[in-house]
């Protein structure tokens, strides 16, 4: 399958290249013979010509300037640049001269840069951000160096990835700000890591406060979820830190966590509203039949109503599938995750039912005890209020 970046021109060096046009793009030629695509290209250039386009009119930072129906070529530009003033590429005098006037650094980055380097190229636009990364982190450092010494709380806190191997950390510093004595928080880090034991992620965070010049000794506390990595007194990250450092737990999460309980006390309906969400997802989850049951119900709601509400569209313009959705598990420590839960429960309401009652009638009771649960007036109204 190709991706997006397929279509985009490979990067090169060489200012006499056939990507040295600083105002255009390169596009498949037409001459090319469609019914003989190259190795390695399953569809006709005309094709991947009008998909490289769409592409890239999806970024909504670009904007298409200009169209030659002779040369086969558009050519796009920045729309922030163009209320800056910047209307050149890279290189060109009325961007030096906007570049060059806060600092010599900016300007001789851009008087030196590639000539087929324009916005729509990938590797400029991570150009572009590891500079304004750059530029941010230092800001930030230098804030924090000011009152660092007064005290700062480490906030950390890391989460899985779909897909990805491993974990992403995410080190952020509450501190003072130097122009208004106002507590801050500043994103220092976000980084990937493969082990997330409580020596594998102090060692990260550590890295992390040295890469940005901060004194381990200014942090003077400490906030976490109450993960036992990071909040565990024996082997979490709060035990690699002195007794007199203060530890403070994460007030989104301790609010989350008591929402089953108090829901329990005040409302039993909407306890058991989430305790059914968590039964459908366990029900649906551990079984493929009932699984394909679910979606089964769902393509055949999209394609009946004729629209896909209760499906995700997936795929590009030419080929879009519907994908069906999926029951999601309420989590107690991620205080989003309950209300999310019941949403899609409420998004797929009526293929649920109708997939419920198709188990049913085989015999599958507990599919028949979940059906009569949603059908009960009064557990209708708790799911649409909530």
């Amino acid at each position: 399958m190709s991706k997006i970046t397929d279509f985009f021109p490979q990067k090169c060096r060489n200012p006499t290249s056939e990507f040295s046009d600083t105002t255009a793009i390169p596009l498949p030629d037409r001459a090319e013979n469609a019914s003989q695509p190259a190795a390695g290209i399953q569809e006709p250039p005309q094709k991947r010509a009008k998909k490289y386009l769409s592409s890239v009119e999806r970024f909504p930072w670009l904007e298409r300037v200009e169209e030659s129906s002779t040369r086969h070529v558009t050519a796009y530009r920045c729309r922030t640049c163009v209320r800056m003033g910047l209307q050149g590429k890279w290189g060109t005098i009325p961007m030096l001269a906007k570049g060059s006037s806060p600092g010599a650094a900016l300007g001789g980055y851009l008087e030196n840069a590639p000539h087929n380097a324009n916005y729509a190229s990938k590797f400029t636009a991570v150009e572009m951000l590891e500079i304004c990364g750059q530029v941010m982190r230092d800001r930030i450092t230098s804030s924090i160096q000011t009152t660092g010494a007064d005290g700062v709380c480490l906030i950390a806190d890391e989460s899985t990835v779909k897909g990805v191997t491993g974990s992403y950390l995410c080190v952020m510093v509450r501190h003072l700000d130097p122009n208004t004595a106002e507590p801050k928080e500043s994103l220092i880090d976000l980084k990937r890591v493969k082990k997330t034991d409580g020596q594998s992620v102090f060692n990260a965070i550590s890295s992390s406060l040295d890469r940005n010049a901060i004194d381990i000794s200014w942090v003077t506390a400490l906030s976490f979820d109450g993960g036992a990595n990071f909040s565990g007194v024996n082997r979490g990250v709060r035990s690699y830190f002195p007794k007199s450092v203060l530890y403070c737990h994460c007030r989104a999460h301790a609010l989350a966590l008591c929402i089953k309980s108090a829901a329990s006390q005040l409302c039993p309906r909407i306890n058991a509203c989430l305790d059914f969400c968590a039964s459908l997802y366990d029900h649906f989850g551990r079984s493929n039949a009932k699984s394909v049951a679910l979606e089964d119900a769902q393509c055949e709601a999209s394609s009946g109503a004729g629209d896909s509400s209760e499906c995700e569209l997936e795929g590009d313009e030419f080929e879009p599938r519907a994908v069906a959705l999926k029951l999601l598990r309420p989590v107690g420590t991620r205080w989003l995750s309950q209300g999310i839960a019941l949403s899609r429960v409420l998004r797929i309401y009526t293929p649920l039912a109708s997939a419920l009652n198709r188990l049913a009638e085989e015999r599958d009771f507990t599919s028949g005890g979940f059906l009569t649960f949603m059908l009960k007036r009064n557990h209708d109204r708790v799911l649409g209020a909530s």
